[in-house]
């Protein structure tokens, strides 16, 4: 892939969406860093290397910041080559628990958020192409005890996600879903309602490691869909 574009990185300030920032910088990419948390977004990128990294504060489940974000970043770097969604929340219970701000708290990073970037990337990579890559979780693929309403915003991003890559078809623009198991990151917690053992869940370097390694152009093909379990 030719990597005159940055990177942008939703959720960058911890998990996943960090390990993918730290990943993309060593192999020589920009990096726009995108999160709620200004201190985690500024602890990365001095990891990513500051030169290389763009730190930028926002709520992507708001329409009005993810055209800020990528304004900025635009004005930093040109253009994006990849957007990757990573930002989301969990919060889990029975059915019957759940409050005004729970649902919102869900909705708005892992399906809102995963819509407003999506649909940004799609517009600024039109002409010069690029990969949108939506991480969700093997909790679109099946519903689970307790995870009800983050089951319903994962599946929500997973059949936005299938429809986008329709859309794109015969564009230059190519739409990569993930589906990760357990992964040992901060997201398990008091707050979210679940604290399980993650000492066997995957480690967020090795997978940030292995998406690159797909998600980057091939010659002849594109990884489309990947699914990832803890061993």
């Amino acid at each position: 892939m030719d990597n005159n574009g940055y990177v942008l990185i939703t959720g960058a300030g911890s998990g996943l969406g960090k390990s993918f920032a730290i990943e993309f910088a060593k192999r020589n990419f920009p990096v726009v860093l995108v999160g709620r948390t200004k201190s985690k977004l500024d602890s990365v990128s001095s990891e990513c290397g500051k030169n290389n990294s763009l730190v930028i504060v926002a709520n992507v489940g708001k329409h009005d910041e993810v055209e800020r974000c990528f304004k900025e970043a635009n004005e930093w770097k040109g253009f994006p080559s990849i957007v990757i969604s990573c930002a989301g929340e969990g919060v889990f219970g029975h059915v019957g628990k759940f409050t005004d701000d729970h649902i919102e708290r869900v909705l708005s990073g892992n399906l809102i958020g995963t819509i407003f970037v999506s649909q940004k990337g799609l517009v600024e990579m039109k002409e010069k192409g690029g990969t949108i890559v939506n991480v969700m979780s093997t909790a679109a693929t099946m519903g689970r005890v307790n995870e009800s309403i983050y089951c319903a915003a994962k599946w929500g991003a997973k059949g936005f996600t299938e429809s986008l890559r329709l859309e794109t078809k015969g564009t230059k623009v190519k739409v990569v879903a993930v589906y990760p198991g357990g992964i040992q990151t901060p997201f398990w917690s008091e707050k979210c309602g679940m604290q399980p053992d993650t000492s066997g869940f995957m480690k967020p370097d090795e997978l940030a490691k292995t998406l690159a390694d797909n998600i980057l152009d091939k010659q002849s093909l594109y990884v489309p869909d990947i699914i990832l379990n803890r061993i």
